[in-house]
């Protein structure tokens, strides 16, 4: 499944989440394939993504809130860490971008793929801790990174979603375990570092997985500009 990213351009300073971060990197999983189109993945920040679905639990007939065709039986108790295997099975070199961390989006089969579910909260507190207060961030150096045949890019995903509130004027998170399932990962993958790096010409590589994912990996293969 692929789609048309906008060509836009973005300064490569962008302000996320460093400071106060939660140990939840971005990834992505499953087989994926890329053309050109859609919007871009775009990166993680302090007070982004505000209001993002927590942990898809749409739908019913399932297992542990899943619609029955998104549904994987398990015995197996969330949440689910996953090492997340970014490849490049072709000859020329691909890209991804980073900032605070690497540049991926998750979806849930719950609702048919539609809605991003937040899995990383940056720059924030628990809802939960009494007395907090606002966090303040510095900014982060956006840039590229090279993914080829012989050097995938891996991260790890602490297998927890996330629902943004507020409290006391602050933006904070609530941590939820997701139900196992199936989901996808959308993530910007660009031709050149100078794409890359402005945001430009590039197309949205997907992957679809099971989760828990089996021996905890998934990967998701990087392909090649359509028509190019």
């Amino acid at each position: 499944m692929t789609k048309l990213l906008a060509v836009s351009t973005l300064a490569l300073l962008v302000t996320a989440a460093c400071g106060g971060k939660t140990d939840d990197n971005d990834a992505a999983g499953g087989t994926g394939g890329g053309s050109t189109g859609g919007t871009g993945g775009g990166g993680t920040g302090g007070t982004g993504n505000v209001g993002g679905g927590g942990t898809g639990n749409v739908g019913g007939g399932g297992t542990g809130g899943m619609p029955q065709e998104c549904a994987v039986p398990t015995t197996e108790p969330g949440p689910y860490p996953t090492k997340i295997r970014f490849v490049n099975p072709i000859g020329p070199s691909l890209w991804m971008r980073e900032d605070c961390q690497l540049n991926w989006d998750l979806y849930s089969c719950a609702d048919g793929y539609q809605t991003e579910v937040p899995h990383s909260a940056d720059c924030m507190a628990e809802c939960s801790e009494t007395g907090m207060g606002c966090i303040a961030c510095g900014a982060c150096m956006m840039q590229a990174i090279e993914v080829t045949n012989a050097k995938p890019v891996e991260t790890e995903w602490s297998g927890y979603t996330y629902q943004y509130g507020e409290k006391n004027g602050c933006q904070c998170y609530t941590k939820l375990s997701p139900p196992p399932g199936k989901y996808a990962i959308r993530v910007p993958v660009f031709g050149s570092k100078d794409d890359a790096e402005s945001f430009n010409a590039g197309y949205d590589a997907w992957g679809y997985f099971e989760l828990p994912a089996k021996n905890g990996v998934v990967e998701i293969t990087l392909a090649a500009l359509a028509g190019n």
